[in-house]
This record gives C-alpha cells, sequence and structure tokens, in this order.
C-alpha cells in the first residue's frame, strides 16, 4: 500500500487503517464449526479483499488495474515469476534475429515479431504453447473476447500458467484485448467478482464505515462535486434523527464552505462547533488553500486528543487528569470534546503538496463516475431513497425516471472514449441528474400532486431544458450538441414510454424497486 504514493501523492494510508481493518474481519461472524487452521484461511482471504476493496475505492479508475496487479505481485507470487513480469512490462526485451519471413501461416509479420520477443526471452513457455496447432490457433485469434476462452486440455499439461496463456500470449497476439485479460487475470486471482469496488453510495458509507473522529476526504476530479449527494445524505440522515422535533431542520444540522480566501477562520468556528453539537461539516476544495491544512490538521488532533482524554475511564490508576474523588479533572476542556454523531466531509483535488500526515489521517474515497452502464445504473438506483421510485404512485414517472437514469449513465459513459464518444470531457454529475429528476417531476405534476398523461409539450421542454440548460449548457461543440439531441430525442419520446422499450432493453413498469 505505500508504494501508491509513488503513482499519485493522494494515495497513502496508515498502518492504524490497515489494523482498523483488521479488527473489522475478526468482529465478523464465522462458522463455529471451523477448525483454526480453516479459520486462518478464511480471515485471511476476508481480509485481502477488505483491504482491496477499501484501497481500491480511494483510488481513480485509471489506477484500480494496476493496483490489482500490484497485488498479484505481492499476495500471489507464485502466479509469475520476476522474469515474466519484466517481460511483461518491457524491462526485459531482447531484440530477436527474425528477419521478417513468415512465422507460422495463420500469423501476419506484425504479430511474428511479438511472438519471436516472446520466443527469445521465454522460450520454455514459447515451447509449451504449440503454436504449430495452426486450426486452434486460427480460431483462437480470431474470437472477440480472446482472453475469456480457456486453456485448452492439451496445453494445462505443460506447466502453463494463466498468466502465460491469459496475458503473455495476448499481449503478443491481440493486443486490443490485453487491457480486459490483466483485469480477468487479476480477479480470477485474487479470488474477485470484479476489480471495481462496489458502487459508491454516501449514505451507506456513513452507516457502515465512518467514525466521528476519522474525517472523510473525497478526492475529486477537475469539475467533480459530490456537495449535492452529500447534503442529500445529511438530509437523510437528520431527517430521521429528529423525526419528533418539529423545531430542528435537518439543514441546522449540515453545513459546507467552500474554502477559499477569508474562510479559514469560520472553518475552525463551525468545526469546533460541528464537533460540540453532532454535526455534519464539509470544508469543500481543500486543494485552494494548500498552506492552511496543517492548521487544519492540528485542531483535528486536538479535538481528537481531547476526545481520548474525556474518554479515560475515571477508575484508571495513576491517572493524573483524575481526582482523588474520580472524577476528571476541570483542567480537561470537556465542552470540546467531539460528539459521536459528528462527520468532518473534506473535498479536494489531487496536490504533490497536500500534507502526508492529514492524507493518511482520513478514510478516503475517490468521486467519479462508476464504469460502464450497468454500474452507471446501479449507482444512480441506490443514491435515489427507496421511496423515491415510488412518489405520487406512477408507473409513467418511474419509466421516465429510468429512462433518466439510463440518459444519465450513457452521457457519462461516452467521456471514456474522448474524442470519439464527446470531443472532450464533460463533467455531468449528481446535481445535474437531481435537476433533470426534478423537472421530470415538475412538468409531470399536476395539482394536488397527481401525475397526468406525457403531451408533445412535455417531450419539448424536455428535448429544450436537458439540451440547452441542464446536460447541453455545458457544451460549446455543435457535433457534441448534436450527439446529446440525437439521444434526447431517442431515449425521450411517446412510443418509449408508451411501449416502455429502450432499443433491446425493457424499462420498468412498475413503481416498486427491487434491491
Amino acid at each position: 500500500m505505500k508504494d501508491l504514493m509513488k503513482i499519485n501523492h493522494m494515495y497513502q494510508f496508515s498502518l492504524n487503517s490497515f489494523l482498523y481493518l483488521y479488527q473489522r474481519a475478526l468482529s465478523m461472524p464465522h462458522n463455529t464449526e471451523l477448525k483454526t487452521s480453516e479459520r486462518i484461511q478464511s480471515l485471511q482471504k476476508y481480509i485481502e479483499k477488505l483491504v482491496y476493496e477499501n484501497v481500491c475505492r480511494a483510488l481513480f479508475k485509471p489506477d484500480r488495474l494496476m493496483f490489482a496487479l500490484h497485488m498479484v505481485r505481492t499476495m500471489r507470487p507464485q502466479s509469475l515469476t520476476d522474469e515474466e513480469w519484466l517481460f511483461f512490462i518491457g524491462l526485459n526485451v531482447i531484440e530477436s534475429c527474425h528477419t521478417g519471413e513468415k512465422l507460422y501461416s495463420w500469423l501476419d509479420a506484425e504479430r511474428a515479431r511479438n511472438l519471436m520477443k516472446l520466443k527469445t526471452a521465454l522460450p520454455n513457455i514459447y515451447e509449451n504453447l504449440c503454436f504449430e496447432d495452426s486450426q486452434f490457433w486460427t480460431n483462437w485469434l480470431h474470437e472477440n473476447d480472446v482472453e475469456m476462452k480457456p486453456m485448452p486440455k492439451n496445453l494445462q499439461s505443460k506447466s502453463l500458467t494463466a498468466f502465460h496463456f491469459t496475458v503473455l500470449v495476448v499481449q503478443a497476439l491481440r493486443p486490443d484485448r490485453l487491457y480486459s485479460a490483466m483485469s480477468q487475470f487479476a480477479s480470477r486471482t485474487l479470488d474477485l467478482p470484479q476489480l471495481s469496488p462496489s458502487t459508491l453510495n454516501l449514505h451507506r458509507l456513513f452507516e457502515t464505515e465512518t467514525r466521528s473522529t476519522e474525517p472523510i476526504l473525497i478526492l475529486i476530479s477537475p469539475g467533480a462535486d459530490p456537495s449535492q449527494e452529500l447534503s442529500e445524505t445529511a438530509t437523510l440522515h437528520f431527517s430521521r434523527k429528529i423525526f419528533n422535533k418539529t423545531s430542528e431542520t435537518t439543514s441546522s444540522h449540515y453545513r459546507q464552505i467552500a474554502m477559499g480566501q477569508g474562510q479559514t477562520d469560520l472553518a475552525i468556528k463551525e468545526l469546533h462547533l460541528a464537533a460540540k453539537q453532532g454535526d455534519w461539516l464539509c470544508l469543500k476544495n481543500l486543494h485552494l488553500v494548500i498552506h492552511w491544512l496543517p492548521v487544519l490538521e492540528k485542531e483535528i488532533n486536538t479535538l481528537l486528543n481531547i476526545n481520548k482524554k474525556i474518554s479515560i475511564s475515571p477508575n484508571n490508576n495513576g491517572n493524573n487528569d483524575n481526582d482523588d474523588n474520580g472524577t476528571i479533572n476541570k483542567s480537561i476542556d470537556t465542552e470540546h470534546c467531539v460528539h459521536e454523531d459528528f462527520r468532518l466531509w473534506l473535498t479536494a483535488e489531487p496536490r504533490t503538496t497536500f500534507p502526508s500526515t492529514l492524507l493518511q489521517s482520513c478514510l478516503k474515497i475517490a468521486y467519479e463516475a462508476p464504469p460502464g452502464l450497468k454500474r452507471n445504473l446501479q449507482r444512480t438506483y441506490e443514491t435515489w431513497p427507496r421511496n423515491y421510485i415510488s412518489q405520487g404512485n406512477s408507473k409513467t414517472r418511474a419509466t421516465l425516471l429510468a429512462c433518466l437514469a439510463w440518459f444519465h449513465a450513457v452521457v457519462q459513459e461516452r467521456r471514456t472514449y474522448i474524442p470519439q464518444g464527446w470531443t472532450k470531457f464533460y463533467e455531468f454529475t449528481f446535481a445535474d441528474l437531481r435537476a433533470a429528476a426534478d423537472l421530470i417531476d415538475r412538468l409531470l405534476l399536476k395539482d394536488h400532486g397527481q401525475i397526468s398523461r406525457t403531451t408533445e409539450d412535455i417531450w419539448s421542454w424536455i428535448h429544450g431544458l436537458f439540451g440547452e440548460s441542464i446536460y447541453g449548457g455545458r457544451m460549446d461543440n455543435t457535433v457534441d450538441l448534436s450527439v446529446l439531441n440525437s439521444y434526447l430525442t431517442s431515449i425521450f419520446n411517446d412510443d418509449t414510454v408508451r411501449n416502455r422499450q429502450l432499443g433491446p432493453f425493457k424499462l420498468p413498469g412498475t413503481t416498486e424497486l427491487k434491491v
């Protein structure tokens, strides 16, 4: 885990964070009938998955595969040798004497050169792969997903590993599938269902992982803003706590400050107030006030040290902070201890000057769109509260929200394929999704909260406001706007809602959300 900071300065983790995960693993319920050796093996696997999940959640998408392969090298050294690894990353490539003549009938010149490099550097592996079997390798070469194909039986008996067949061969013969091949190899070797961590849900994260004594640092890319989602998470949490207290509002328990010039004194004041009252405080864009972060870190440590003194047992012999009657000495500032409901949320873009000690003391998460349409849809539906889909008890509204979730996933996923997807990167956020959903509600709601049927006016409003303001407002390229409008007209129309069919996909016709 320490090596990750070589990739990104923000990827720093402390020993305490690992020990906390270790304690969580030990406290998990387990089968009492297991033998000690089986229990240890089970714990080891669980700790590995727990560490991977928590570290990977703090990494940006381009770095997750790198970390997975790093874990394979560290935790599964038997999966590949140093010589094989150096060849794979290009540090052990010996130029072959291949003159360019056809090596095999099924192989073109470029792939032949790659294969000769493999033969020169790793001759034993090359011989065991039986490239003379032209029928098998011709069929294999033309498969769409070669990395998914199992190793044939005649090769399994030749001391070949998954790294040889799934990675090295794909690297030489089908480099277009190498990324997928590396992902498959890493996930199978680490016994993970997928390399991406579970879909980020701030409310679930708060309930299961956060502590009052550990700040939560949200790593953001330029343009990303988790403020809206965080605000709704706070509203959901505090609305439950003050359900019977009509004199309070959830907004009074959650405050956020956009850091910049002149905001530092206010931030310190709000920090102490929130810690005392059990409120949530979000300090946004800490990368703009790097010079002030040592002051923030000092204030956080002061609060935590006071909290530790308060938690000392009055019966602890030899404690200088207790008087003869076992009561806490007045010299300890009990007015400033940390309330158990207090949460400090921080957001920052990566900076090499960010204090390492502050990074290591935080629970870190990377806030960005999840990879793939499926995971993006899951993220959207997990972000919406459970009763959000059923509001108004309208199937039409539920179908429109499904269209919106699909549209939001598509426009985000197209950013992966710049400049083919979009001509440049556009930051479509949860705030856009929320604004679009609110617009749909406004257009469909009649008096007394009833839902009306869709009309042509509704489609023109949706196409116009989505295309010119909510999503298209940040676009300055006519080609991108044309693509966006094409999606809008093909997704939001009468036929889609009436037939509940979006291309090959069937849209939900119910207001009940199954988890």
